[in-house]
């Protein structure tokens, strides 16, 4: 899974349509249905911010994102020309990639697995906490 994160300044009185133009079945969702790897658009308004707002855009991978960019270049450009009325600003937050699922990191580590640095904070802190004693230069605030 490929995500990538816009967000927008939207001017006032124009949240409306761009709620419309940028939202799940909006102008933009319909343009990345024309490519069978893009999965769906969410939009999420900011609740201290009310005219602040971010999209996620899910595609199956950056490769089919970068693709559908490359064969849209005109469709895409057209759109985004006809959006920049409703905004102040846009920002591209960035994209992620999903990371494969590792099934080792969900077992429970084994009294013979060497312990990772917050498990032995965690048992410092317990030797400290139930000794009364506490590490040198240790100040307390």
């Amino acid at each position: 899974m490929f995500l990538v994160l816009w967000e927008f300044d939207v001017k006032p009185g124009f949240e409306e349509r761009f709620e419309s133009v940028y939202g799940p079945s909006g102008d933009w969702a319909q343009l990345f249905l024309r490519d069978p790897a893009y999965q769906r658009t969410l939009l999420l308004r900011d609740p201290f911010r009310m005219r602040t707002y971010v999209t996620l855009d899910f595609w199956d991978s950056k490769k089919a994102y970068d693709s559908f960019c490359q064969g849209n270049t005109a469709a895409y450009s057209a759109l985004d020309e006809h959006c920049e009325e409703l905004t102040s600003a846009e920002r591209k937050l960035g994209a992620f990639e999903q990371l494969p699922e590792n099934p080792w990191h969900l077992q429970r580590p084994s009294r013979s697995t060497p312990l990772d640095w917050t498990q032995r904070t965690a048992r410092l802190l317990h030797f400290f906490t139930h000794n009364g004693t506490r590490p040198s230069g240790f100040k307390s605030g």
